[in-house]
């Protein structure tokens, strides 16, 4: 048998593999000489019963060595915070370092639980499976569902109350060392930080693999707190109610996916001939983006909802690219995007905006007034409709103090065809929870995106270069939602498709789409399916992205789902995602027709490598790869000064001056000769 590299003498933490596989071998020659103890025969006739009591004993051993090294990593969170409320309090700063030393450990600490726990959960897949061949057990998928639950899944290591502690502990580390800096700066706690109306700021963007997330988000706490639309920056954790909660388990309050993370809604609008789309994608001078958003649940009636226009400058224009906001009554927006009543005048953007905005200033309400008309003008001028919803949950990192640096994480992207279902007999502008669309206008996108928002002109950041030696962060440079789930569900609409369309873990999305399309046409030969909702595919949802992606292929493109139970697919975000073999055998049933067969077997065989494998091909070989007959948008944009329009007026005028330069001199030897009754000069005449 060949040596694997987990057999090996390891911490309380790790699978003891040697005894398992000892006893998996055992069993094995019993079953194969046919013999068993009298001990056995009064057990049950399960093969293997002995084997699967030791696999269940070890599974109980390794869990609690976890569950106990997390409580041992929360216990010093806490005793750290305590720590740093002291020094606060003392105003010393002798003890920063070895503070900030201790919390950086802390974090080495999490980073290796975390994987110490992945190495754990794939070891026990790998014996599960190889129960499952020589016993005939079913270990695979009760080891799975073993998995999804707690210590196995990711919650400690970025989502965890642990990180929130850390997140508290060092924004008490900044708040001593800027008092010690500036003694006249008012502490960052005290500060309520409110999203302002207007943003000029450089972002950049970068994909994140589920694995790689813990990583990113503890090297993000270190530099700005965990930010809570609402509440006061700084401190998260309120000290008094964190030394009175258990150590057994974690508070909701203070998980950060569950609650201080933002559930965020936006529906993008575009033009049925997806003129937005084509603007946005080139880069146009001034194109713009008009989207509707909200947080948590959708409001209703008088509740705000923010109205957002985002517009593109060219550097050479002198301008920065602006994202302004607005907030209205969701009850008005019906009104503002109906283009049937009518042109608008100032006092009705007025009146809208500060029954909304009572307690802004006449001056706020005049700027909210115009730009609520320019986006009014905007629906008007492209009879926009609703295109596209996107829906993630973002944690933010901030300093409650300025602007300068922004941190975003978006986790579980779903994105969402708006005009998947009849819009004319819908009472609503947008899609409702409870409406029923089609299985394949639900799209979940296979990256994490993390977001480094600079003001001004501030260069990058040295924790954000680390991150990317390491490789935890790869830089999707103008990479966009909307251009993403746009082109997904407007294939026939578009003429441009956006670079990261040859992503390994894009293709399939794109190819679902085109495939999902073949498969309708085919439904006369497929079993019909009963209309489900996504609640009920949980199992499905256990799966590998790629798997459930390809799998999706051959599902009826006429089966409804619910919006409202689409789940956020934490399984396939958890440490414990696998691939069950026996799903692959009921996929393979479900194949329609030969031809679709070799549409998807040729993605599962040229796209083997993982999901997270993060891949930028040059343009040639975009064209080269994409199996689409559009053509693929350029990486890097190729900037067109406005001079290089006016290239042969510009050459002709150069050849003018030169010609005229040499007609004066001419001139001139004509006039001089003529003066000194040179005859060649009256030859010339």
């Amino acid at each position: 048998m060949a040596q694997h590299p987990y057999k090996r003498l390891g911490s309380s933490n790790d699978v003891v593999s040697l005894a398992l596989e000892a006893e998996l071998e055992e069993c094995q020659r019993q079953i194969h000489s046919g013999r068993v103890s009298i001990d056995d025969s009064t057990r049950s006739n399960l093969p293997g019963r002995s084997f699967i009591e030791t696999f269940e004993s070890e599974f109980d051993r390794t869990t609690a060595a976890i569950k106990a090294t997390e409580h041992s990593i929360e216990s010093t969170a806490r005793s750290l915070l305590l720590t740093a409320d002291a020094l606060a309090r003392k105003d010393d700063c002798l003890m920063i370092d070895e503070l900030r030393f201790k919390a950086d450990e802390l974090s080495l600490r999490i980073l290796k639980l975390n994987a110490q726990t992945v190495k754990n959960a794939d070891e026990f897949r790998r014996i599960a499976k190889s129960a499952d061949a020589k016993l005939g057990t079913t270990l695979v998928v009760t080891t799975n569902r073993l998995l999804e639950s707690d210590p196995w899944t990711d919650e400690l290591s970025d989502g965890g109350l642990t990180v929130v502690l850390l997140s508290d502990i060092y924004s008490v580390i900044r708040d001593i060392v800027n008092k010690k800096r500036l003694a006249d700066a008012p502490p960052s706690k005290d500060v309520k930080w409110v999203a302002p109306c207007s943003f000029e700021r450089v972002t950049t963007k970068y994909w994140v693999k589920d694995q790689d997330l813990s990583q990113v988000v503890l090297a993000s706490v270190t530099e700005l707190p965990l930010l809570v639309y609402g509440r006061k920056g700084g401190r998260i954790l309120d000290q008094k109610v964190a030394r009175g909660q258990s150590l057994e388990t974690n508070q909701p309050d203070t998980s950060l996916w569950t609650s201080l993370a933002s559930p965020i809604s936006s529906v993008y609008f575009d033009s049925p001939d997806m003129c937005m789309y084509s603007e946005r994608i080139k880069r146009s001078e001034g194109a713009k983006l008009f989207r509707i958003r909200w947080y948590d649940k959708k409001p209703t009636g008088d509740e705000i909802i923010f109205l957002e226009l985002k517009t593109h400058h060219e550097k050479w224009i002198g301008d920065k690219s602006l994202k302004e906001r607005v907030g209205i009554r969701e009850k008005d927006v019906s009104v503002l995007i109906d283009t049937t009543n009518g042109r608008w005048d100032t006092q009705r953007a007025t009146d809208m905006i500060r029954r909304a905005n009572p307690t802004e200033s006449e001056e706020s309400i005049l700027n909210l007034s115009n730009l609520l008309l320019a986006m009014r003008a905007l629906t008007c001028k492209l009879n926009l409709t609703p295109c596209l919803r996107t829906k993630y949950t973002r944690v933010a990192l901030q300093s409650a103090s300025n602007n300068k640096l922004r941190l975003t994480i978006d986790r579980d992207i779903t994105m969402i065809n708006e005009r998947a279902s009849d819009k004319t007999i819908s009472k609503s502008w947008c899609l409702e929870d409870d409406d029923t669309i089609p299985r394949d206008a639900i799209v979940k996108m296979p990256y994490c995106v993390f977001e480094v928002k600079v003001a001004g002109a501030e260069g990058a950041h040295p924790f954000i270069t680390e991150l990317e030696e390491k490789e935890s962060i790869v830089e999707a440079k103008k990479f966009s939602k909307f251009l993403s789930g746009a082109s997904i569900f407007n294939n026939n609409k578009i003429k441009t498709l956006p670079w990261w369309v040859s992503d390994d873990a894009f293709l399939p999305l794109f190819e679902k789409n085109r495939i999902s399309s073949r498969a309708s046409s085919l439904s006369s030969v497929t079993s019909e399916k009963p209309n489900a909702s996504i609640l009920n595919m949980t199992a499905d949802r256990q799966e590998t992205s790629r798997s459930s992606e390809i799998q999706s292929l051959f599902r009826d493109s006429k089966s409804i789902v619910s919006i409202v139970d689409m789940p956020q697919d934490r399984q396939e975000t958890s440490r414990s995602k696998s691939l069950s073999s026996s799903h692959e055998e009921k996929l393979s049933d479900n194949i329609p027709s030969e031809s679709t067969l070799t549409s998807a077997s040729d993605i599962l065989t040229q796209k083997r490598s993982s999901i997270h494998r993060v891949s930028f091909p040059s343009l040639r070989q975009q064209k080269e790869v994409s199996p689409f007959d559009k053509p693929v948008a350029s990486k890097r944009v190729v900037r067109v000064e406005p001079k290089s329009y006016f290239a042969n007026e510009r050459t002709f005028i150069q050849w003018i001056s030169a010609a005229l330069l040499f007609v004066t001199i001419s001139q001139l030897f004509y006039i001089l000769a003529a003066q000194n009754n040179v005859p060649e000069a009256s030859i010339a005449g």
